[in-house]
């Protein structure tokens, strides 16, 4: 008597086998491709963030090139010019009845001297009509620098003409005297010119210097001529 034959039933295959495993490894690879994506975006963003905040003009805004600075010191008006008198130097009350010519009388921070002796540099502006030639007028008025430094115990050269200098586009006459007062080297400059008939004179001295300091030089360089003088 004979009876059907039965196949015996295949095993069933450990999963990750076969042409399953390749399949099923697909999605990791590219979920892993996909998160390394996201790192390097989140990268880019943080250190571009980062360079930002470094760089950025303050305020979050672009800036414009920054404004020059506006002279310190207190504006004096003449008929004939304006100057920014700097602090450091003070403007004396000149007496009404004043004949002198003088239009504008400084005097800066004092200094002590010899024999506890107290000096003070100057600074002055003098507007007159002359009887002399502008160059004469200049040299004698530089000569008067030595007068003062002698009562200081002081003395002063001969003053010594560096050439034509400018006053806010002007040409001066310029003389430099040097000497010393109350144990100090002294210096002192003029600046000289006729203005339609008028003579100015900017004059300066001080001690202790080799050279007119900043706030000199600064007070002239602020000087502007009005249309009264031409």
């Amino acid at each position: 008597m004979s009876y059907p034959m039965h196949r015996a039933p295949m095993p069933p295959q450990p999963a990750g086998q076969g042409q399953g495993d390749s399949r099923s490894r697909a999605p990791m690879w590219i979920a892993v491709a996909c998160a390394g994506m996201v790192a390097l975006l989140l990268l880019l963003v943080v250190t571009g963030g980062v360079t930002y905040l470094i760089v950025r003009p303050s305020g979050g805004e672009e800036t414009e090139d920054p404004q020059p600075t506006a002279v310190e010191g207190t504006l004096f008006e003449h008929e004939l010019f304006t100057v920014i008198v700097p602090p450091q130097w003070e403007i004396l009350e000149i007496e009404a009845d004043n004949n002198s010519g003088i239009v504008l009388d400084l005097q800066g921070e004092p200094v002590i001297g010899e024999d506890d002796e107290v000096i003070r540099p100057t600074a002055s502006v003098y507007a007159f009509e002359g009887s002399m030639g502008v160059a004469e007028q200049c040299r004698f008025d530089t000569i008067s620098f030595g007068f003062v430094w002698g009562l200081a115990g002081g003395e002063a050269d001969d003053p010594v003409d560096i050439g034509p200098s400018e006053l806010a586009g002007r040409e001066t006459i310029h003389y430099r005297v040097t000497g010393t007062a109350a144990g100090f080297d002294a210096l002192g400059e003029m600046m000289c010119l006729d203005v339609d008939g008028t003579i100015v004179t900017v004059s300066a001295e001080v001690y202790d210097q080799e050279a007119l300091p900043a706030e000199v030089t600064g007070m002239w360089a602020s000087w502007e001529w009005t249309e009264a003088a031409g």
